[in-house]
């Protein structure tokens, strides 16, 4: 990766802010990993439309000090490969649509996904960070088996349990709202095999449980 590239954010007094990439000067190149920091500056965001169209191709890592990715960010480009790292927050809308994934791994860390972020890719059942996956019960609660990485089914959308309280309440990321309905006498079951299709993913949202 051409490190030199990469443009940053200016301050008003025209100096370099080097915790903001907004745009990249490179063409048709083949694996890029994203620099961590520049000249001792962590690199959290990664602005809209900062890669799209600029001919990505094959394997894109991003570290681990990016919390947040803009809108566009890296559409329509080639992408095959996508290394997300724990500690990213925030996946705006359509930031990495129009690539090439065939799959995706979601960093728990995660709070939001914009819509369409992956759309028009090469996705079919991507998989989520997660332990097991459950179909919610008929009350709409989580079922007792759940922990903590769980995706859970439900009529209204897919959920990923993040944490748990001491009253037993779950906070959740709303994965996707396109769901079908519960197979009959499966409810409260554990789903095995599953995968979850991110393509329309939507923003947090919240599941309670007890």
């Amino acid at each position: 990766t051409d490190n030199s590239a990469f443009i940053y954010k200016k301050n008003s007094d025209g100096t370099a802010d080097y915790s903001t990439i907004v745009g990249y000067a490179g063409n048709k190149v083949n694996n890029v990993t994203i620099p961590s920091t520049k000249n001792g500056v962590p690199l959290t965001r990664i602005e809209s439309n900062a890669f799209a169209s600029v001919g990505l191709t094959g394997t894109l890592v991003i570290p681990s000090t990016v919390t947040y990715i803009g809108g566009d960010a890296f559409a329509f480009n080639s992408i095959t490969n996508l290394v997300l790292s724990e500690g990213l927050k925030t996946i705006e809308a359509g930031a990495f649509r129009s690539n090439q994934l065939s799959s995706i791994d979601i960093p728990n860390s995660v709070t939001g996904i914009g819509v369409y972020a992956f759309n028009t890719n090469k996705i079919n059942g991507t998989s989520v960070s997660g332990n097991k996956a459950w179909y919610v019960n008929k009350d709409g609660k989580a079922p007792s088996q759940v922990q903590v990485g769980d995706i859970v089914y439900t009529k209204g959308g897919i959920y990923r349990i993040d944490a748990k309280d001491e009253n037993g309440k779950f906070t959740s990321t709303k994965l996707d709202d396109n769901v079908a309905d519960i197979p009959k006498n499966m409810w409260g079951q554990e789903i095995k095999n599953s995968t979850t299709d991110l393509t329309n993913a939507v923003s947090m949202s919240i599941l309670t449980n007890q």
